[in-house]
């Protein structure tokens, strides 16, 4: 995938993370992560982690935190998907 395709889709990846962090008002990030998983592919949500923690994306508190509780549940699963998406 080209460059720009690849900056268009983390991009995309952003601001529906945005959005989502906005609609789920005082559910703060736990509703971040619930909403990602319940809705989101294993690899859009990976995708995300990698691009948040490497600083490639603008995202806000709310989803950095999110980013965060799933960063560290794959860690501790050890493996590539949080717990419960099997």
């Amino acid at each position: 995938m080209p460059d720009s395709d690849v900056d268009g889709y983390l991009a995309g990846l952003a601001r529906m993370a945005n959005q989502i962090a906005e609609n789920c008002g005082e559910q703060g990030a736990a509703g971040v992560v619930e909403h990602m998983q319940r809705f989101w592919d294993p690899q859009m949500r990976n995708d995300l982690i990698a691009a948040v923690e490497g600083g490639a994306l603008h995202a806000s508190d709310t989803v950095r935190a999110a980013v965060g509780q799933m960063a560290k549940a794959l860690k501790s699963a050890g493996a590539g998907e949080p717990p419960g998406d099997t």
